[in-house]
């Protein structure tokens, strides 16, 4: 669980670091929820 709550939060800081571009976003919470849906 503490990795889970980990890597929501530094996606949180990506996403607000990469915040103007939406492309790069949407990118990076595709690669996200893939990883997510395969490890849970």
């Amino acid at each position: 669980m503490l990795n889970f709550v980990a890597l929501t939060t530094v996606v949180r800081f990506v996403l607000d670091f990469f915040g103007g571009h939406s492309s790069i976003n949407n990118i990076l919470g595709s690669i996200v929820f893939m990883i997510l849906t395969q490890n849970f």
